[in-house]
């Protein structure tokens, strides 16, 4: 699940690094974007289509390439 490069660039340029930028955030964004990828997965082999409505997901996804650590579970 790709981001959006160019708009997570102009975020940072405009109100700066992610705060939650350490280990640990990177290593909860890498976790949480492999349990998100592989529950595209499953759902395109099933013919499902699914989106992300709200939440900090798609915000902080969309934004900043960057999930926030406020939180250290994801659900689906």
């Amino acid at each position: 699940m790709d981001c959006d490069q160019h708009q997570a660039a102009k975020f940072q340029k405009e109100f700066g690094p992610a705060k939650d930028d350490d280990d640990d955030a990177k290593q909860f964004t890498q976790a949480a974007h492999d349990v998100l990828s592989a529950a595209k997965t499953v759902l395109d082999e099933l013919g499902i289509r699914f989106w992300i409505s709200s939440g900090t997901c798609l915000g902080e996804w969309h934004s900043r390439c960057f999930l926030n650590m406020c939180t250290t579970k994801t659900c689906i």
